[in-house]
């Protein structure tokens, strides 16, 4: 059987993505020397962060729904 340069060319990718999709599924997520709960070295707690990002972006929990303009489609 004698293929053409295109068909050999289809099969040779086909090869490689189903050998990337191989390692990716087979490869670890984290690194291995470091335990998936421990933190990474300087980083802080989630409440630090969240006190941290509400100081910086401020928090408005009250909205003023009354009146408004009408939402009309675009089109």
């Amino acid at each position: 059987m004698v293929m053409s340069r295109l068909q050999i060319t289809i099969v040779a990718l086909v090869i490689a993505v189903a050998g990337g999709g191989l390692v990716w599924l087979i490869m670890p997520r984290t690194p291995a020397d470091r335990p998936v709960d421990a933190a990474p070295a300087g980083s802080q707690g989630i409440g630090d962060r969240r006190q941290q990002a509400k100081e910086f972006l401020g928090e408005k929990r009250e909205y003023d729904l009354k009146g408004g303009q009408e939402m009309r489609p675009r089109w």
